[in-house]
């Protein structure tokens, strides 16, 4: 509760053409108060499996990631992600 206002829980995913390495999306991450989970798994492109680049991801706020995975592509040149959130209590 913000100044008697329920925070609200904010998920974003998605390709962002853009791994987590670079400034543009560091700042983004930042200035939208998100957070990411420790490792970032390869996701693009799918022929080279854990090789890849990390350009796909899953980004919270008011929640925590506790696993992120990539998962096997299903006709994507995309791996598609698995992420786990431990939501707050209430």
């Amino acid at each position: 509760v913000i100044n008697g206002v329920k925070a609200v829980l904010t998920i974003v995913g998605g390709d962002f053409t853009a791994t987590p390495y670079t400034p543009a999306f560091r700042r983004f991450v930042e200035t939208a108060g998100l957070g990411s989970f420790e490792s970032f798994p390869a996701t693009y492109p799918n022929r080279l499996r854990d090789l890849g680049l990390p350009i796909d991801h899953v980004l919270v706020r008011d929640a925590r990631l506790v696993d992120l995975r990539a998962l096997p592509s299903i006709g994507s040149d995309h791996r598609p992600l698995s992420a786990t959130l431990l939501l707050p209590a209430g």
